[in-house]
């Protein structure tokens, strides 16, 4: 049950992620020899995928594309702008951008805002 229960018919969204999933690969099966059943019956057979794909933010790393898609924010607003963080000194031992942002709201933090809620598996930049 939903915290408010004005919002039980409210929609619900489901966000899926295949870091380095090209558009291509999805749209243009079969000219490029590659088949993808799954996600060709759940994304493209019924509808739930933009026709033309995502526009990625610059630059293309996973996490600042990740974090972009869960704030609507780009890297020079939200911070990250690399996988890596910026360690000249090595005292983070090659640490990556696991951790969520605390410049901006994630949509899971909005959605919890606003009565709903929400999970995340495994999804980068978003600890937390």
């Amino acid at each position: 049950m939903l915290q408010n229960d004005h919002k039980q018919d409210a929609p619900s969204v489901l966000l899926i992620s295949v870091d380095a999933l090209k558009p291509e690969f999805v749209f243009e099966q079969e000219r490029l020899g590659v088949h993808l059943p799954n996600i060709t019956n759940y994304f493209l057979e019924n509808g739930l995928t933009a026709p033309d794909g995502m526009k990625s933010v610059f630059p293309t790393f996973t996490y600042p594309c990740h974090q972009s898609m869960i704030t609507g924010t780009s890297p020079a607003t939200h911070g990250i702008v690399n996988n890596g963080i910026f360690d000249p000194d090595g005292k983070h031992l090659g640490a990556w951008h696991w951790f969520a942002n605390t410049r901006v709201m994630t949509l899971w933090e909005a959605a919890r805002k606003n009565g709903y809620w929400s999970a995340s598996v495994a999804f980068p930049t978003s600890v937390g």
